[in-house]
């Protein structure tokens, strides 16, 4: 397991109009043989978050004050369990392109993907996650 520092950016375009969201952490990355495995803290709240990514396939899972289990694969729709404060959202995802590029140095995915609530849009997202050995 290798320390990393991780970088994330969200672009978000919702009803109310376009938002970006930036965070930098450190965490823990795991190489394997098919992708990775990332493990971090994030700065926000008290949540713990798992990134396993492999060519074709991406799952965040998420515990603490927020609960979520977000799997991504490309021109799939995907039930999205999202939990806040004790209280469940029935949110479903459909992935459009998602992208794992790894280097010597470190590496990069890219996830763009349209959150849904009750069948309907309420976001479309591009995610970038960077992340470098430390």
């Amino acid at each position: 397991m290798k320390k990393i520092k991780i970088e994330s950016s969200l672009l978000t375009h919702t009803e109310h109009g376009e938002e970006r969201i930036e965070n930098q952490t450190e965490g823990h990355c795991e190489v394997g043989e098919h992708g990775v495995r990332l493990t971090f803290d994030e700065l926000e709240g008290n949540r713990h978050t798992v990134w396993v990514i492999a060519d074709g396939l991406a799952e965040c899972r998420r515990s603490g004050d927020v609960t979520s289990r977000f799997v991504f694969v490309p021109q799939r729709m995907l039930e999205a369990p999202y939990a806040i404060h004790g209280q469940t959202l029935p949110m479903q995802l459909y992935t459009h392109a998602l992208s794992l590029k790894l280097s010597p140095k470190g590496g990069r995915c890219e996830i763009r993907y349209t959150l849904l609530q009750g069948g309907q849009a309420v976001a479309d997202n591009h995610l970038e996650l960077r992340f470098t050995f430390l």
